[in-house]
């Protein structure tokens, strides 16, 4: 179990949004309306799966995990449309195979730049 602290702030045209360690973002709002923010992000993620495959009979499971930080951009659409772009460096990428023996192989590979676009759905705000 990871602890972890909720922190948010919004103050005129700057926010930030935190779950840390897991994720910051902070942003700050540009055009008379908003519409346009940038700002700058971190983000760790990672997965766990359990697997059997014939040519890999001596894997059980693989364990990931990665750390991205760069900058961001995200353009309001509509009321519930959102353009997002982030570019920035992918770090401390590391992998796990475990053996069902609880043998585990390490491996990590370097850092590299990234390039990620997407259209977000944005819920109303409840009233």
């Amino acid at each position: 179990m990871l602890p972890v602290l909720n922190f948010q702030y919004k103050n005129n045209k700057h926010e930030v949004n935190a779950i840390l360690p897991v994720n910051f973002k902070y942003t700050y709002a540009l055009l008379p309306d908003e519409k346009l923010e940038l700002g700058l992000k971190y983000a760790l993620n990672g997965a766990n799966f359990n697997i059997r495959d014939r040519n890999l009979p001596d894997v059980d499971k693989i364990n990931y995990s990665r750390a991205y930080f760069g900058v961001l951009a995200n353009y309001q659409l509509t009321k519930i449309l959102r353009l997002e772009a982030y570019d920035g460096l992918s770090t401390n990428q590391r992998y796990n195979f475990v053996g069902a023996d609880d043998n585990v192989l390490e491996f990590d590979s370097e850092a590299a730049p990234f390039f990620n676009v997407g259209i977000v759905w944005v819920p109303p705000k409840g009233k």
